[in-house]
């Protein structure tokens, strides 16, 4: 990342949820790094990616030096698991909202 690093607010009780998200922590994280603005809806902190444009998949598994079909099904159990919400977008790219995990009071 070098000059253009992001840091983030990242709460401890993320490592709660390591179990039942396995290796797909890290995409949840490369998102949650990408998010450009935060609302509460329903008293929880969602945060939405790159101002809400289309993600393509292959960036996400580029970035994060994995296979787009490893980063693909990581991305879906992130999904199944609450832990972010996507709308499909052209070609293999998606629109992505993330549940900021430990802030609010569902955190």
């Amino acid at each position: 990342m070098g000059d253009n690093a992001r840091t983030f607010p990242v709460s401890e009780r993320l490592l709660d949820h390591r179990p039942k998200m396995g290796s797909s922590i890290w995409e949840y994280l490369w998102l949650r790094a990408h998010v450009t603005t935060e609302r509460d809806c329903n008293g929880k902190a969602v945060g939405v990616v790159d101002d809400g444009r289309p993600v393509p998949t292959s960036r996400i598994a580029a970035e994060l030096g994995r296979s787009r079909e490893a980063t693909l099904a990581n991305l879906e159990k992130l999904e199944a698991g609450n832990y972010i919400e996507r709308s499909a977008a052209t070609g293999h790219a998606y629109d992505y909202r993330v549940f900021i995990l430990g802030e609010g009071p569902s955190g």
